[in-house]
């Protein structure tokens, strides 16, 4: 009968030991497979945002050109501004062609006191020879001066081939570019336009002795000519300094 107990005990004990183990080892698994979310799948887009590098160019090009080469005066736009048809974009310095100007009106006074001189003496071998080395010269200039027409003209030709050019498919910005360069060499031709006027302008003076010299008031003597090479360097190095203090001094 004891014994009969004892394994009753035991089969109890073993039944409880068995009961806690499993309980355990369930929550265990409970613990584990604890679901912390739940959604629903569903099919759409997903937007994302991508970083990359790289350069941006423009879709054409046009490199500007003055008619004549000179100092830049002063730049009306910046980089990135939209320009529209007859913008100046930058225009030259016109302090050099001020002062021709000026060197051809005191020529002409110059020539004007010598033909007055003139008229009141017989001219002398040194003078007839001084008149003929001062005509001389004049062709020299006009020479120069038709050259320089001849460029500022080509210019204009180039400008408007560039014009038509940019008309067969351009930009706004290219066709008031085109108009802009063509029209600082309208400009440039107008100027010596009137350079060249000025120095093919002679007139025909009787001399006492019954003959006739032509007189071209667009040079002087010699001395005058080597003070107006003086007078243009100076202008050109005062030209050149405030060029050197406008970039000195930034935008």
């Amino acid at each position: 009968m004891r014994r009969t107990i004892i394994i009753v005990l035991v089969i109890a004990l073993l039944g409880v030991a068995g009961f806690l183990f499993l309980r355990q080892r369930q929550a265990a698994q409970e613990t584990t497979i604890e679901i912390l979310r739940e959604a629903t799948v569903e099919r759409g887009r997903i937007t994302a945002t991508v970083n990359a590098t790289g350069a941006i160019e423009p879709e054409s090009l046009v490199t500007l050109t003055f008619g004549m080469a000179g100092t830049i005066r002063q730049v009306n736009v910046v980089r990135g501004q939209v320009v529209a048809v007859g913008d100046v974009l930058a225009s030259l310095n016109a302090a050099e062609l001020a002062l021709a100007v000026q060197q051809a009106e005191d020529a002409l006074l110059i020539q004007q006191l010598t033909y007055q001189q003139r008229q009141n003496s017989a001219p002398s071998a040194a003078t007839l020879a001084s008149a003929q080395a001062d005509i001389d010269a004049a062709n020299a200039n006009l020479l120069v001066a038709q050259a320089n027409l001849a460029g500022a003209e080509a210019a204009v030709l180039q400008a408007q081939a560039q014009k038509a050019q940019l008309l067969a498919g351009p930009t706004a910005g290219q066709i008031a570019a085109a108009e802009a360069q063509l029209a600082a060499a309208e400009a440039q031709q107008k100027t010596a336009q009137i350079t060249y006027d000025r120095l093919t302008e002679c007139f025909t003076v009787d001399l006492p002795d019954g003959n006739s010299e032509d007189i071209c008031p667009g040079l002087g003597d010699p001395e005058e000519q080597a003070r107006y090479g003086l007078a243009n360097a100076n202008e050109a190095v005062v030209a050149a300094e405030a060029n050197l203090t406008d970039l000195r001094a930034g935008p």
